[in-house]
């Protein structure tokens, strides 16, 4: 209840009333602003009003009068359901209320997305004349798993013709751009390739990670001269070999060429392994 009038600075003035049930009296200071403001009434109605100028020589009274205050109720507000997301997903926080305007904390616009980075408490209130209420919902925000693939360092090869076992890691389920859904797959690629995993872990939050796999062609040798080949016994013999790749003769010896002392008859192994 405000009393407007020339209310002068630091001077006291008693506020008498009845409040239906028995007379109250207040003792209340001016601020100088013309106006005395009593609070914390309760709905109902005042009767009986007198408001009288305490000074040190004089006393002054205003006619009674009475006022009615009504309690419109308290606005109600629903901040919603609590959300779960991945970190880098938006969510949106709506409210809902009986009357009057929606704010929230966090510098959150009521209907607009936004991106949290951690899992945070939002309070959305209501202010309807003065009566405010609050509400508060849970974002949750999961960090995302860590896809790899377990030869992914560096660009794999493979022989043509040849197999090779991927294995993927960092969460529950597992999707590869070949559609397995195993951690684990084997690929036998006639091209250079990619092969891509997308991983994704109990909150469902994914990552995906790949692998380039290039594919070599078969390496050839060819033991140059003569095959059988007729020589003495303790000849020393030299073998030249042509390869597109390592070269590796059977006693582990590396190279083109590949001296021995003939002995009983035998055969002599060439290997060659792609560089």
């Amino acid at each position: 209840v405000l009393f407007d009038g020339a209310a002068e600075y630091g001077i006291d003035y008693s506020i008498t009333y009845n409040n239906g049930t028995q007379d109250v009296t207040v003792q209340l200071t001016s601020d100088g602003s013309g106006i005395i403001d009593i609070t914390g009434l309760s709905a109902g109605a005042y009767t009986n009003i007198t408001v009288e100028l305490d000074a040190t020589t004089c006393s002054t009274n205003m006619p009674t009068s009475s006022v009615t205050i009504s309690d419109p109720g308290a606005p109600t507000i629903d901040a919603g359901l609590n959300d779960t997301i991945c970190i880098g997903e938006e969510t949106t926080l709506s409210a809902t209320v009986s009357a009057g305007t929606i704010s929230w904390d966090n510098s959150i616009v009521d209907g607009d997305a936004f991106s949290p980075t951690q899992t945070l408490v939002y309070t959305a209130s209501v202010d309807d004349n003065n009566c405010i209420a609050t509400d508060v919902v849970t974002v949750v925000v999961n960090t995302l798993p860590t896809a790899s693939i377990s030869e992914s360092t560096g660009i794999q090869t493979v022989c043509l013709g040849g197999d090779l076992t991927l294995t993927a890691s960092g969460g529950g389920e597992y999707l590869w751009s070949t559609s397995d859904v195993t951690d684990q797959i084997t690929v036998s690629p006639i091209a250079d390739s990619t092969f891509e995993v997308i991983v994704t872990d109990v909150n469902g939050c994914n990552d995906t990670t790949e692998i380039a796999i290039i594919v070599v062609d078969q390496p050839e040798v060819e033991i140059l001269g003569a095959n059988p080949q007729a020589i003495c016994d303790g000849d020393v013999v030299t073998l030249s070999a042509t390869g597109n790749g390592t070269i590796t003769w059977e006693d582990a010896t590396t190279g083109s060429s590949y001296t021995y002392t003939a002995g009983p008859s035998t055969t002599i192994t060439a290997t060659v392994s792609s560089a």
